[in-house]
């Protein structure tokens, strides 16, 4: 089934990133845009210096080199993991990990694709199993015709999820794209 086919009806993310999937690596070597997220991200992530960082919806593993901190990766979508064999297959609804087992969770342009009825539960996963943050990078605002994409109001999201936003801010770069750093509510 081709992409245009699959957004032409109801958007189902699953769906999507199953037949997404295999190319989707190489999609993103192509993009320039790639290297300032992941720069971006690097500052941000070595200023906080978390010791192990859980990143939820890491796809293909792009990030999995990025940092000098224990990774881990985890993703539902088996065609997106592709080569990466370190991930293990989980939803950002229900992460297998215990209560604060990683110093930070991540998310890298993931959570548009969550319906609004999920991403308070996406993001009280992500504050429990993080012990001192959660980390955001995610696309601020949606233009266009991506009808099948979800725009959120993080501060609104994070907040009422019971964390505590420490800052934001947008990428430079990418005018579009924020960072979101949260401390979960164990932390305060």
């Amino acid at each position: 089934m081709s992409l245009r086919r699959l957004l032409r009806g109801k958007y189902d993310p699953h769906q999507y990133w199953q037949s997404r999937g295999s190319t989707y690596a190489k999609f993103l070597q192509d993009r320039p845009q790639d290297a300032a997220q992941v720069t971006f991200l690097q500052s941000h992530i070595e200023n906080l210096n978390p010791e192990s960082i859980l990143e939820v919806g890491c796809g293909p593993g792009r990030l999995s080199a990025a940092f000098d901190v224990l990774y881990t990766g985890v993703d539902f979508s088996p065609n997106m993991m592709g080569e990466y064999k370190a991930a293990a297959r989980m939803s950002g609804t229900h992460i297998g990990f215990r209560d604060n087992t990683f110093d930070a969770t991540l998310t890298c342009v993931v959570l548009l694709h969550i319906p609004p009825s999920q991403i308070l539960g996406v993001i009280k996963e992500l504050g429990r199993v993080a012990r001192r943050y959660v980390i955001l990078f995610e696309v601020a605002e949606i233009r266009g015709r991506q009808k099948q994409l979800h725009q959120h109001d993080y501060p609104r999201v994070i907040k009422e999820a019971g964390l505590t936003l420490l800052y934001e801010a947008p990428c430079p770069e990418l005018p579009r794209d924020s960072i979101y750093v949260a401390s979960p509510p164990q932390v305060l």
